[in-house]
């Protein structure tokens, strides 16, 4: 190859190796160079595509329940409050019941005080003495123990029983009115030698006639003199029958 044609083209490699920083290349078999051309106006938008999900399907049915959880610690216990208006209430109304209960009482008391000065002027004729809260009371009959001890009973109350001299006195009293010994409540029926009164209790209280009480098994139930002394005797034999109130 001749030496011009080699360096023709050499020369051309170098041309288009330069070229393609200022040219734009738009076919390999015609290069064309020229000053860059002017931006083009902005082409028009396209349209939107469609959406790539699918319409919204109906709402499922609802799913079943969780399983209930842990049941969680105890809080602290909070502060009392105030006592509210029931609270207050309640106590007005009890207030109330409280007043009317003193009224009722004192009402007794009185009608008290009136039925003792009754029984007091009662108490002149026969068979009626007052001592301290006792009343005692007899009509004269003359019974066994046993029937004695119910009749007073059944009338709610019990033989003559006295626990002091006061009270014996009051007894005696009515034995010197009928002139009949009476049986009083004490009695050792149930241990020999052992006196109680008729509910059971040790007596406190005694006043035996000297040798009294003589200790004989046929002797449990207690009488008393016109002297005011005791004396241990049958239970089946009749006597004046005082009740105690």
């Amino acid at each position: 190859m001749p030496v011009l044609q080699v360096f023709s083209m050499v020369l051309l490699g170098i041309a288009l190796v330069y070229s393609t920083e200022i040219c734009q290349e738009t076919d390999y078999t015609n290069i064309k160079c020229g000053a860059p051309g002017k931006d083009g106006l902005p082409g028009t938008p396209g349209k939107n595509g469609l959406n790539g999900r699918g319409p919204t399907g109906p709402a499922g049915p609802p799913g079943l329940d969780g399983r209930p959880g842990t049941k969680g610690e105890q809080g602290p216990q909070g502060v009392k409050g105030e006592g509210g208006d029931i609270g207050a209430s309640v106590l007005e109304a009890l207030k109330l019941q409280l007043g009317l209960l003193d009224g009722r009482v004192v009402k007794m008391q009185s009608n008290l005080v009136s039925l003792r000065k009754a029984v007091s002027a009662f108490a002149l004729s026969k068979g009626v003495k007052i001592v301290g809260d006792k009343i005692y009371v007899s009509n004269g009959t003359q019974a066994v123990y046993g029937v004695g001890k119910v009749t007073c009973n059944t009338a709610g109350g019990q033989l003559a029983s006295p626990q002091n001299n006061d009270e014996n006195q009051a007894v005696l009293a009515i034995r010197t009115q009928y002139g009949v010994s009476p049986f009083l409540g004490i009695n050792d029926i149930v241990i020999e030698g052992k006196f109680t009164y008729p509910n059971g209790e040790a007596i406190i209280y005694t006043n035996w006639s000297p040798n009294e009480p003589n200790k004989d098994g046929a002797e449990n139930c207690v009488e008393m003199f016109d002297t005011g002394k005791w004396n241990d005797k049958s239970c089946g034999e009749k006597r004046l029958i005082i009740c105690e109130f």
